[in-house]
């Protein structure tokens, strides 16, 4: 189920809903890790989430189109 956690007024993310979204990154985030020296570990997680957060925060979703534009789209496919 996918739910939509940005508030209509300014559509920023609360904290809790970026924190969940960080969260689905992480299993590849470790993974990243332990390619890496140990050394450069901590660095690295540090540069990897911030990424992840920033990508997060300005992701855009493409447009969906609604049933009327769906539907003309695809008679002119089938027209063709």
């Amino acid at each position: 189920m996918m739910t939509n956690n940005r508030t209509p007024k300014n559509q920023r993310m609360s904290e809790e809903a970026l924190y969940e979204e960080l969260q689905k990154f992480e299993p590849f985030i470790q993974q990243a890790l332990r390619q890496t020296s140990y050394q450069e570990r901590e660095d690295l997680q540090q540069e990897l989430r911030l990424k992840c957060i920033e990508k997060i925060l300005t992701y855009e979703p493409p447009e969906v189109p609604g049933f009327w534009e769906y539907k003309r789209r695809y008679e002119q496919q089938t027209d063709e």
